[in-house]
């Protein structure tokens, strides 16, 4: 038995199954994402809040602001340090409508980060689809999956659904099972049963017996319950 745990204590979370191959292409500013997706990838199965969580952006947006910080307007870092609240928001708000396209993106994660603080999902929706307007490559589809999840948090799983379903069509190799990941957990929250076993049984066949153990039990509840609605 505590060879097992031993064992088990220095596996390395990032080079197992499907959240291993990420590592692999993805872009630096991606790599926060993907540490937050590492740290909390058994939740995602699981819980639709854990999935808000992790493109709400934890580190990502916060990369993305220092960025800008460092290289870019003076008048977003004071913003950001000297104010707060309602006034930070707002001047926020304000900053990125006027804002160069180089530093629009940091203020707008950050609108998302506040919007999503104070559980505005709606409001958030709508930061994450002008991010997805101005934003290149990886985070482009970073936050198409956040306006998606966004509206599931609202209640509006239909949309959410088809945002997704298009986004798992159009996801980048490196993005590809964390986008298929959210669209079965979105899909289930949507009744849509027989779509989330079809992306959980695609998922099974590209993970390895780490990850096949945790699709298994997904697939086999979705099973269950396909099964007793006859």
């Amino acid at each position: 038995m505590s060879e097992k745990r031993e064992t088990e204590h220095h596996v390395d979370p990032t080079n197992v199954g499907i959240v291993g191959e990420l590592q692999h292409g993805i872009s630096e500013e991606a790599q926060p994402l993907l540490k937050f997706l590492v740290a909390n990838y058994k939740t995602i199965l699981i819980s639709l809040g854990a999935v808000v969580a992790i493109v709400a952006g934890y580190g990502i947006y916060d990369y993305s602001v220092k960025k800008s910080i460092a290289s870019a307007r003076m008048e977003l870092g004071d913003i950001l340090i000297n104010k707060s609240g309602a006034d930070q928001f707002a001047s926020l708000e304000a900053f990125a409508a006027k804002a160069p396209e180089t530093v629009r993106p940091a203020a707008l994660f950050e609108l998302v980060r506040l919007s999503l603080e104070k559980k505005d999902y709606e409001k958030a929706a709508g930061l994450w689809n002008s991010l997805a307007g101005i934003a290149a490559g990886d985070m482009a589809f970073v936050a198409r999956m956040g306006k998606a999840q966004a509206l599931a948090a609202s209640g509006k799983l239909e949309e959410a659904f088809t945002e997704l379903e298009a986004a798992d069509a159009a996801a980048p190799e490196s993005f590809k099972n964390i986008a298929k990941m959210q669209f079965a957990v979105v899909a289930e929250e949507a009744g849509k049963l027989d779509r989330a076993l079809a992306a959980y049984e695609a998922l099974q066949g590209e993970g390895n017996n780490m990850d096949k153990e945790l699709f298994a039990h997904k697939i086999s509840q979705l099973k269950t319950r396909i099964g007793s609605k006859g």
